[in-house]
Protein backbone atom coordinates (compact mmCIF):
# COMPACT_ATOMS: atom_id res chain seq x y z
CA UNK A 1 0.00 0.00 0.00
CA UNK A 2 1.63 3.46 -0.51
CA UNK A 3 0.66 4.54 2.98
CA UNK A 4 3.35 1.82 3.87
CA UNK A 5 5.33 2.79 1.17
CA UNK A 6 5.67 6.36 2.43
CA UNK A 7 6.13 5.29 6.13
CA UNK A 8 9.68 2.87 5.00
CA UNK A 9 10.98 5.71 2.99
CA UNK A 10 10.74 7.89 5.84
CA UNK A 11 11.75 5.27 8.31
CA UNK A 12 14.68 5.02 5.79
CA UNK A 13 15.62 8.30 5.99
CA UNK A 14 15.28 8.81 9.47
CA UNK A 15 17.01 5.86 10.05
CA UNK A 16 20.49 7.56 7.66
CA UNK A 17 19.73 10.74 9.52
CA UNK A 18 20.54 8.85 12.86
CA UNK A 19 23.63 7.14 11.35
CA UNK A 20 24.90 10.51 10.42
CA UNK A 21 25.02 11.65 13.16
CA UNK A 22 26.43 9.19 15.21
CA UNK A 23 28.98 8.49 12.58
CA UNK A 24 30.06 12.41 12.81
CA UNK A 25 28.87 13.87 15.96
CA UNK A 26 29.01 17.76 15.37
Amino acid sequence: KPVIDTTRLLAHYALHLVIDDNLSPK
